[in-house]
């Protein structure tokens, strides 16, 4: 044989061998798939090491079309409502080595074989709920190529964990009843936690992270309160600082019917509110950043501002002396307590949720505004931000 046969035999050996992968796993398809065991809680007592190393794809169509060029199987039998698909140990060991990114479905069994695609995610972790006890559903792990177009091949480890039943307040109508408190005290304080919580079905401001939320409601004391959120704490998954969302909902017939707020700290300014009325709070924990399922715990309770102050609003603005020097001997005091938002536009759009106004005549061509012994009454002691802005007056009302 010549030099040349030699060489062409290796050039077709590398085109359509598979530089060494070796033979398929025997979980190549899922009628092979390796049966896992359910752990009952948070801790991997129960895990499997893995590797899409010499797989092949499988027929049933995936959701990341045409990556699936390595998928494995695996296949469990639900012992809860919830479960997770945890991947850890992620490995590459062939092509992307750094961060290989990988696709985890999900499908129903029907006839020990997979049927329907009920989850697919590329993060460490995936949320399934609405199981039936009792029944099979199988697991397809593959990498995805790396982002040149390079053929990836990853090592895993691979469990189930069980999250605990749902809380009471799941949904909106197990809502738990807060009481307001009268000032700023909370006083009345219910703990909470979105461990075992399940979606809502009511559409989310950060859509398709709200699949823990939790449901309170309070009835309204005062046309302006806030929802406080304390003691934050992740119970799984993120636990350093764990992102959280809150969102404030009309109540009509006792149900949810028009969201009013969506915040993503620890508290939630109202305002406008009707006295009496109903008002539905619902919060969830974001994902971590590698898209692991994160559960927090945390303290919620419900303040109550003071009235809104009488320069409120422009129309009841507070008149200024000018000052015929640099001495401020015509001096008024002033608080943005209790004060709400107005319709003006603002220099600093959305900071303005507490702006009361003043007003003056000039007497000179120019003059300076000046604000002096600024101290903190809620929120921000230290060193409380402020923003002052100055308008043209046309027709007595603020106008440039």
């Amino acid at each position: 044989m010549s030099y040349k046969s030699i060489f062409l035999l290796f050039l077709i050996g590398c085109l359509t061998g598979s530089y060494g992968y070796g033979q398929a796993p025997e979980n190549d398809d899922y009628t092979g798939a390796v049966t896992l065991t359910v752990n009952p809680g948070y801790t991997a007592n129960h895990v499997i090491a893995g590797t899409t190393v010499g797989a092949t794809q499988s027929a049933q169509a995936a959701c990341d079309a045409g990556r699936n060029d390595d998928d494995v199987w695996y296949k469990f039998v639900a012992t809860k409502a919830s479960h997770i698909v945890r991947l850890a140990n992620i490995v590459g060991v062939v092509g992307e080595t750094g961060s290989p990114q990988r696709i985890m479905e999900v499908f129903k069994g029907l006839e020990n074989q997979p049927n329907e695609r009920i989850a697919c995610a590329d993060g460490t972790e995936s949320l399934l709920t609405g199981l039936t006890i009792g029944e099979t559903y199988f697991v397809r792990i593959y990498a995805r190529f790396a982002w040149g177009g390079v053929v990836t091949r990853i090592n895993f480890n691979i469990c189930i964990l069980s999250p605990p039943n749902p809380p009471a307040n799941d949904e909106y109508t197990g809502a738990v009843t807060l009481t307001p408190n009268p000032g700023y005290n909370c006083t009345n304080t219910v703990s909470g936690t979105t461990d075992g919580a399940t979606m809502s079905p009511q559409a989310a401001c950060d859509a398709g992270r709200n699949d823990d939320d939790v449901w309170y409601k309070f009835t309204a004391t005062r046309v302006s309160h806030i929802v406080r959120l304390s003691a934050i704490t992740g119970v799984y998954g993120e636990t350093g600082s764990p992102q959280r969302i809150m969102e404030v909902f009309k109540g009509l017939e006792n149900q949810p019917d028009e969201r009013i707020a969506c915040a993503d700290g620890t508290e939630s300014l109202l305002t406008g509110l009707t006295i009496g009325e109903t008002y539905f709070v619902r919060i969830y924990a974001r994902f971590a950043w590698d898209g692991a399922v994160t559960r927090i715990s945390f303290n919620i309770c419900i303040l109550s501002p003071p009235n809104p102050p009488a320069n409120d609003e422009y129309t009841g603005a507070v008149t200024l002396t000018p000052n015929p020097d640099y001495n401020c001997t015509n001096t008024v005091s002033g608080t943005t307590d209790g004060a709400t938002k107005s319709p003006q536009e603002a220099c600093v759009v959305g900071s303005n949720d507490d702006d009361v106004w003043y007003k003056f005549t000039a007497t000179r061509v120019s003059h300076i505004v000046r604000l002096s012994a600024i101290t903190g009454v809620y929120g921000e002691t230290g060193s409380p931000q402020r923003i002052m802005e100055v308008f043209k007056g046309l027709e007595n009302q603020p106008d440039e």
